[in-house]
């Protein structure tokens, strides 16, 4: 029983490390209010002031250019008005989900989950749930698996439209990730600055991964190193170490 656990936590290894591609679902939107994320069903609830109404738009600009699916998407238009709350309710809870905003100015939001900013063209993150945007677009990636998710904007132009639209990760996305030996350790993390590895037995070759499959960083560690990230954009990475351990980081 146990050789076969091994083994099968060997083949997800393998499956995670061998280009660290993340495929995506996007959102299908059978109404305003209702649509499936892959298989799952899903609601959409707001007041009336603010009904929101299905439109499409690009999804191609500087902060989307090479994530996957992002050309025209079919989104969710809020309408203009006063600050607002909008409820996403799916009928099971959706790991990895990512949420594409368009056109949202001038604003601040507030999120009921922990979130971390995985491209964002002037976004800024005040706390790990609240999003203050300037002229902007982006994504945003929820730390743990939703099955409610809850935003409402506190401040911002009551002339202005929001757009978004939302993603599921697959089953091996960015927050699924295997190490053969589990006494390996990164921290700090998140971090800002730099990260090290504990337990290791000897020196290593290592690559980080963006959330593309990019490698962004690549060297030789050995045990407590420290690996500087400082002129790494904010977002989630992917450390792989040349015996096929992978572990999950964030810079801040």
């Amino acid at each position: 029983m146990e050789k076969n656990y091994k083994n099968l936590l060997l083949v997800i290894i393998a499956l995670v490390t061998s280009g660290l591609s993340y495929a995506q679902t996007f959102a299908t939107f059978t109404s305003a209010n209702s649509g499936v994320l892959g298989t799952v069903p899903f609601t959409i609830s707001m007041d009336a002031v603010h009904s929101p109404e299905i439109a499409t738009t690009n999804l191609q600009g500087d902060s989307y250019s090479s994530y996957e699916g992002s050309w025209g998407q079919p989104v969710i238009k809020i309408k203009p008005g006063a600050d607002f709350e909008c409820t996403i309710t799916f009928n099971e809870a959706i790991p990895n989900l990512k949420f594409y905003i368009a056109d949202w100015l001038f604003a601040t939001f507030e999120f009921n989950e922990n979130f971390t900013i995985l491209s964002n063209y002037d976004l800024t993150a005040t706390d790990s749930k609240t999003l203050t945007v300037g002229v902007a677009d982006g994504i945003i990636q929820f730390d743990n698996p939703v099955t409610t998710l809850t935003f409402k904007r506190t401040s911002g132009s009551s002339s202005r439209s929001h757009y978004f639209t939302f993603a599921g990760g697959s089953t091996l996305g960015i927050n699924d990730v295997y190490a053969e030996n589990v006494s390996l350790k990164l921290f700090p993390n998140p971090s800002s600055d730099f990260i090290q590895i504990s337990g290791l037995k000897a020196t290593e070759k290592y690559e980080i991964f963006n959330v593309l499959g990019s490698v962004v960083k690549s060297g030789v560690i050995s045990d407590n190193q420290k690996i500087r990230i400082s002129n790494l954009m904010k977002g989630i990475y992917i450390l792989k170490l040349e015996k096929g351990n992978t572990i999950k980081f964030v810079k801040k």
